[in-house]
């Protein structure tokens, strides 16, 4: 008898799993692995020491070489080899693909030239994502938001971008697009679009729930499911994101940086950085 409650509760393990949202959204970052969903280290940022923690991380750095104002290599660090796929395009264009969950995000791009640089310009562009977060899974919406930083300036020869997340206390994604912080850039997104992502998103659930509902004998593990799907039919009320199970996440980035040399001539270059 002990053994097959022993056998029953480990059958019970096997088949639970989260269905909340609310324990997703702690980072948009932590998703399974897939293209929409990059995986990131969570921070305790209620800890005065995890955030100093954070901040002395030393972040990775991608080297874009430049000879006569013209892209020759690009270097990502050693434990960042298998990550990056990468195409050098007519000499001022660096296509950078994500083979696994890393993006450019949260890095440092070190610019060196034989030209002595005197100021460095860019503009970052985000294409964001919205995913839907069903039966332990999330869908591609295909629908797409963008946003633009204003111009950004750095007088030395590295650009650090900040890392994207849903940590409350980072501001410095946020605020390249004139936000306090990543959590207000997020409410901005959810009420200028939650009305057009509503509906998409009902259709998505719909079906694959619809169809849970009527293979039931392929879910006999997974009761939760089944729960999920019924919860939904019930559900008549959606006023944010969290009701409808989607989340933002970054899609694809496009880094415009103007060089500035010593006699105050401008060299343009373009880093785009997507999943393959």
């Amino acid at each position: 008898m002990k053994y097959l409650f022993f056998i029953s509760y480990l059958f019970f393990i096997s088949c639970s799993r989260p269905t909340k949202l609310t324990k997703i959204r702690s980072n948009l970052n932590t998703h399974t692995k897939n293209k929409l969903n990059p995986k990131k280290k969570i921070v305790d940022t209620s800890k005065k020491d995890s955030i100093e923690t954070k901040k002395n991380v030393q972040k990775d750095t991608l080297l874009i070489d430049i000879k006569d104002n013209q892209i020759i290599n690009f270097i990502p660090p050693e434990n960042l080899l298998e990550d990056f796929k990468f195409q050098i395009h007519h000499h001022n264009k660096i296509l950078i693909y994500n083979l696994l969950y890393e993006n450019i995000l949260g890095k440092v791009i070190k610019i060196k030239s034989n030209n002595e640089i005197k100021k460095i310009q860019y503009k970052i562009k985000i294409e964001f994502g919205v995913s839907q977060y069903a039966m332990d899974k999330y869908y591609d919406l295909n629908y797409p938001i963008y946003l633009t930083s204003h111009s950004l300036e750095v007088s030395k020869s590295s650009i650090e971008l900040p890392e994207y997340s849903y940590v409350k206390s980072d501001t410095e994604f946020g605020k390249m697009f004139n936000f306090e912080n990543n959590e207000t850039l997020i409410i901005f997104l959810e009420k200028k679009h939650f009305n057009k992502i509503k509906p998409i998103s009902l259709r998505k659930r719909s079906r694959i729930y619809k169809n849970l509902l009527e293979n039931k004998k392929d879910y006999i593990c997974c009761p939760e499911y089944i729960k999920e799907a019924k919860d939904f039919s019930a559900k008549k009320k959606y006023d944010n994101f969290d009701d409808l199970g989607v989340e933002v996440f970054v899609k694809e980035i496009q880094l415009s940086i103007t060089l500035i040399d010593k006699n105050f001539k401008k060299h343009k270059i373009v880093i785009i950085n997507k999943y393959l």
